[in-house]
């Protein structure tokens, strides 16, 4: 970088070499390179030769449109991209243009609406458009899922597509999974519903560990407040990966009266990105302090499930003094923490391999909560008069081997826990 801030040409080189090496991992390890050139092939209308490709991807000599086009294809995030690279994926007035929009307080007021009007339609209709677009090889079912074991409640719907081979299939199942794969993400952006695939094969419904399944939140959804509320907003819920944010808003929502938006999830429907954390983290921070400084949070519980977007301050809010909202931080004891960093690692996992997570790969994970935990503690603090904390454990010890199983049920009781104390709270004032 030059004094000015300028990339300079040699700048720009290291940056792509930096980011090539990462995708060039990140593919090898996730993916099939086969595959993967076909897709682009696709999508960009251009011949890739295959060893040219990844010689020129590693050495850094990729131009930006197609770096962004193979992040697209292989699930990388494309605003991490652009922070290393130093080139914006798309012309800066639209960039811009689209975080003002998405983040306005009467953009989020339709989308509750709309929400209101027709969540109870979305599905059906979603469900659809996959019928129509199913692979000829595949069978879709439909399951209901419930968690809890205290407080037993139905929580969302999975999409089970279930692989029957055949005459008609063709290829390996591992090919006709990746069609399948980009078949479902297509329909996802024509239907602009979120839902993102499963990745663990423990919380799969039973009978279908092997199959490939689509979580549509269905029962846990955003949701417009009911206007016989018997609290008063705004209330936030802060938390990082599995301190069951996201859940404990919904849970206070349907007993209070208060509306319930998880901003990660509602920016992931205007982006309508197939990914739950393929979002751009600007416009979530910007929808985030828009709603909890303004009139719309009076009747909401507002939360962020990919509280990164907080923690790197792309926006900084616009208020001087600590807002007056009722925050409630939902932190990981430090066995949870052991917990939560296993569980992510697994999720992360090459699942060919079948393999428990590598020592490193947890020790990665588990360093990142630790700090993401601290800096949303300290943001929490730093903006809201009244931060009031909840403690949430490991379900169970791990394994002789170090090994967690995916507790959910254990897990969704403390949320269920925390969420009713959180109501009792706000009836007592």
């Amino acid at each position: 970088m030059t004094d000015k801030g300028y990339v300079t040409p040699a700048d720009m080189e290291h940056r792509a070499r930096q980011l090539g090496n990462r995708l060039y991992d990140h593919v090898q390890a996730n993916y099939h390179w086969t595959q993967v050139l076909q897709e682009l092939r696709k999508q960009t209308g251009e011949f890739i030769d295959d060893g040219r490709f990844r010689r020129d991807l590693s050495e850094g000599r990729l131009q930006p449109p197609m770096i962004y086009a193979l992040c697209r294809v292989v699930r990388y995030n494309e605003w991490e991209a652009a922070s290393t690279l130093g080139v914006l994926p798309e012309d800066p007035f639209a960039w811009l243009n689209r975080r003002l929009r998405i983040s306005s307080a009467n953009r989020i007021e339709k989308y509750l609406r709309n929400k209101q009007l027709h969540g109870s339609t979305a599905r059906q209709d979603f469900k659809a458009i996959l019928e129509a677009r199913l692979p000829p090889c595949y069978r879709l079912s439909e399951r209901v899922v419930d968690r809890g074991v205290k407080f037993r409640q139905q929580y969302h719907t999975y999409f089970v597509f279930t692989d029957e081979g055949g005459e008609h299939a063709a290829g390996t199942a591992e090919e006709r999974e990746w069609q399948l794969r980009a078949v479902v993400e297509a329909a996802l952006s024509e239907a602009q519903v979120n839902a993102h695939w499963e990745p663990s094969d423990e919380c799969k419904p039973d009978g279908h560990q092997t199959d490939a399944a689509l979580i549509y939140e269905s029962h846990f959804d955003n949701r417009a407040p009911t206007g016989a509320s018997t609290a008063v907003g705004p209330v936030v819920i802060l938390g990082v990966y599995y301190s069951g944010a996201k859940d404990v808003a919904v849970m206070v929502s349907k007993d209070t009266g208060l509306g319930a938006i998880d901003v990660s999830r509602y920016v992931a429907e205007s982006l309508v990105a197939p990914d739950p954390f393929r979002h751009d983290w600007g416009v979530i921070t910007a929808t985030f302090w828009n709603a909890v400084e303004g009139d719309l949070a009076r009747n909401m519980v507002v939360t962020v499930d990919d509280y990164r977007a907080l923690i790197m301050r792309e926006v900084e809010p616009h208020h001087l003094r600590r807002l007056p909202a009722r925050t409630y931080f939902l932190e990981l004891t430090e066995k949870c923490l052991r917990y939560a960093a296993y569980r992510l690692a697994y999720n992360h996992r090459d699942p060919n391999l079948k393999e428990p997570p590598t020592d490193e790969s947890v020790a990665r994970s588990y360093d990142e909560l630790i700090s993401g935990q601290r800096s949303l503690r300290q943001l929490a603090g730093k903006h809201f008069k009244h931060v009031t904390p909840y403690y949430v454990d490991a379900p169970e010890p791990p394994s002789p081997k170090g090994q967690y199983r995916d507790a959910v049920d254990q897990m969704f009781d403390q949320y269920q826990t925390i969420a009713n104390d959180i109501i009792a709270k706000l009836s007592s004032r």
